[in-house]
């Protein structure tokens, strides 16, 4: 469902990205990093930030902002599993 957010005070973006607290793994050998993993069942249940898309630097409230609210809802698209 669509939704209409609002506009960043200081680049005028209405992207933005949706932050979550969760477990990243990362398998490393001795060439450097192979894969990284996020533990999908250790993503918390409440977003943490939301920051705009277009400038990264400004700050809404998560308890507030329509995305954070979509993201909560609203199911999310398959994710790739395994290593």
């Amino acid at each position: 469902m669509p939704r209409e957010f609002p506009e960043c005070p200081r680049c005028g973006s209405r992207t933005v990205i949706v932050g979550y607290g969760c477990t990243v793994a990362a398998k490393v050998s001795e060439a450097g990093i192979e894969r990284v993993v996020v533990e999908d069942e250790a993503v918390d249940d409440e977003p943490r930030s939301v920051v705009c898309g277009g400038c990264l630097t400004h700050e809404f409230d998560p308890a507030t902002h329509p995305a954070a609210a979509a993201a909560r809802d609203e199911e999310w698209p398959a994710w790739d599993v395994g290593w």
